[in-house]
């Protein structure tokens, strides 16, 4: 049941992709690379492609390095954590700026509500517990930290910027890395917060083991 789930999922992602990269905002853009770069300057679209690996590799090769990398507790998590800050930084602040339509909107959708959810369900229904070390929400920022400095590349160069509070052309550098601050901070918090879950579940699982024993 696990793997015809995940895979499930794993089609469901790519699906939302799909529907992204040919009937979103990218679509208007003619030259081919121009519009790939602009699709993966989207954390939520790098985040949604990781997912698609994290539940497709450990079924399909699970004996792969990347099947067991992606099968890793603590990277599991990190990638929880990373699908919470995209959805919620999607619904709470840039949703109400926008009205997507037709299949755009069926791709907004499952890349900011059916796929983070269905993950975080996958994370506290079959992810090890007792695994992940409370570091993990600073290891964590390793992905982060990489799309950030991609962002500020890829801005200087194009002068396009993915998301309006990292927009350093209208905000300047100043405020866009205060905003990275406050962001890198919602990163640890929820980071912890996944770490602590686990302990917590972890911590019952034994409790239980204990009591049948």
């Amino acid at each position: 049941m696990k793997a015809g789930l995940r895979l499930l999922v794993a089609v469901v992602a790519v699906v939302g992709l799909f529907l992204a990269f040919n009937y979103g905002l990218h679509a208007r853009i003619p030259d081919l690379l121009w519009r790939t770069l602009h699709f993966l300057s989207f954390f939520t679209i790098l985040t949604n492609g990781i997912i698609a690996l994290a539940m497709a590799l450990p079924v399909l090769a699970p004996e792969s390095a990347a099947g067991r990398f992606f099968t890793s507790p603590r990277v599991r998590t990190a990638i929880g954590g990373y699908i919470i800050i995209v959805a919620a930084v999607y619904h709470v602040m840039l949703a109400p700026l926008w009205d997507p339509k037709g299949l755009n909107l069926i791709a907004q959708i499952i890349l900011h509500t059916i796929v983070p959810i269905a993950f975080l369900l996958d994370w506290l229904v079959y992810t090890r517990r007792g695994e992940t070390p409370w570091h993990c929400a600073l290891t964590a920022l390793i992905l982060p930290f990489l799309y950030a400095a991609w962002i500020f590349a890829h801005g200087a160069w194009t002068g396009f910027y993915p998301y309006p509070f990292l927009d350093v052309a209208e905000l300047g550098y100043g405020q866009v890395l205060l905003n990275m601050t406050v962001l890198t901070v919602l990163f640890i918090c929820v980071e912890l917060l996944l770490v602590t879950i686990d302990k917590g579940l972890a911590a019952l699982q034994r409790g239980s083991a204990q009591t049948q024993g």
